[in-house]
């Protein structure tokens, strides 16, 4: 979609998204009286012409700008917005048209958080994490995340509207947004693409159940695992999650699929196995991690 730059200064307030603003000398009406700040308000424009016309799930996406007042300008060269190039999205509603032999299935969190790292993958941007978000009080606390680079920059936030904020915007539940720095991501991703020949030789393959902490993510545990089994462990997985007994109560099981390759050659179980445990050695001492054996 294309929607204006002009937006309420409501709408922004409402999502807490209103600083720095700047406001329009010759608005056309109060709906147009400020610049964005944020491509959400479109969307959500977009979203409620949608529910009027009995739309059963949206997908709306959107490239453009948002402004910010310069603190620099004073007249002089100095532009007086910021411009931020940005990717933003909202998907709601069913996933899929509805079919006798499937059930109707509504986009959750984990639909629209692969939409949003279909962008990263597009892009050709490695190394992107997913930690949960602390400076988003317009989403949901149970469905919200924050995108992070390499060296930590914050390249986007993904997460359900929350419901004070979808109330006042007379939205239904289950509105999920993302927004994404496309400046930053463009200058990150590779300008050539690489090449990468096929594996040559077979994958071991190795399942790896640890009871961990709830307060910690799987992402964190994953990288810690990645990490500590550089560079044989090609991928990993998370294929199951479980929180009831025999888990101590506060923690939750997480079981990960290894995949340990050597580019050279087939590797052998002794030093695949020697490699496991050095990951299960390094995850029990830096993260309070344990292995689960039943």
């Amino acid at each position: 979609v294309v929607n204006y730059s002009f937006v309420s200064e409501e709408e922004l307030a409402v999502l807490e998204q209103c600083g720095g603003a700047i406001k329009i000398k010759n608005a056309l009406s109060t709906q147009q009286s400020v610049m964005r700040t944020s491509l959400y308000p479109g969307l959500i424009q977009n979203f409620t012409r949608a529910l009027k016309q009995q739309a059963p799930g949206v997908r709306f996406y959107e490239f453009g700008s948002t402004y910010h007042q310069n603190i620099r300008w004073a007249g002089g060269a100095e532009p007086v917005a910021l411009e931020s190039p940005r990717v933003a999205g909202l998907v709601w509603g069913r996933r899929s048209e509805r079919l006798w032999k499937d059930k109707e299935v509504v986009f959750d969190f984990f639909d629209v958080k692969a939409i949003a790292e279909s962008v990263f993958g597009a892009l050709r941007v490695t190394g992107v994490r997913h930690l949960p978000a602390e400076n988003a009080p317009h989403l949901h606390p149970r469905a919200r995340v924050s995108f992070h680079a390499q060296d930590g920059t914050v390249v986007g936030e993904l997460g359900e509207l929350h419901p004070k904020v979808s109330k006042q915007l007379l939205l239904p539940p289950g509105v999920f947004v993302f927004d994404l720095d496309a400046q930053y991501l463009a200058g990150w991703a590779p300008k050539i693409p690489l090449y990468l020949p096929l594996a040559k030789f077979p994958a071991v393959l190795r399942d790896i159940a640890l009871v961990v902490p709830r307060e910690k993510s799987s992402e964190e545990i994953r990288q810690l695992i990645l990490l500590s089994g550089a560079p044989w462990v090609e991928s990993a997985s998370l294929f199951d999650l479980y929180e009831a007994p025999p888990v101590p109560p506060g923690h939750k099981n997480l079981a990960f699929a290894l995949s340990y390759r050597a580019a050279e050659r087939t590797m052998t179980d002794p030093e695949v196995n020697q490699i496991h445990q050095r990951i299960i050695d390094g995850l029990q001492n830096n993260s309070a991690v344990s292995l689960r054996i039943n």
